[in-house]
């Protein structure tokens, strides 16, 4: 029961993150932002389904569930190492392309 529970938040809180992902690729000006938002939560989020996931599949005890979650496991482990290797390679070659930064507008002098 408690364990169901512990899924249930897990899931919730990778939701949450999912939804910051949402609003970072949506709100956020440029590309590297973007990234940096998506790049970050994603692994996060993904991470944390999975886990509820393996705390789910864990709670039915038998020889097979603990395979299945040394899978998901490794899985989560591919995905903290792929995702941001992943969008730091897109973020470098958006660079060498010569995309800038956005920077933020500055203020004339007239104050108007």
């Amino acid at each position: 029961m408690i364990l169901n529970y512990t899924c249930a938040v897990l899931m919730i809180f990778g939701v949450i993150f999912f939804v910051g992902v949402f609003l970072g690729v949506s709100r956020f000006p440029d590309c590297y932002c973007r990234s940096h938002a998506s790049a970050k939560s994603d692994t996060l989020s993904t991470a944390l389904f999975i886990l509820a996931i393996a705390i789910y599949v864990l709670n039915k005890g038998s020889i097979d569930a603990l395979q299945v979650t040394l899978k998901l496991f490794l899985i989560i482990a591919f995905v903290a190492v792929a995702s941001p290797t992943a969008s730091h390679a897109l973020l470098n070659a958006a660079y060498v392309a010569g995309l800038k930064p956005w920077q933020k507008e500055k203020e004339d002098d007239s104050g108007i």
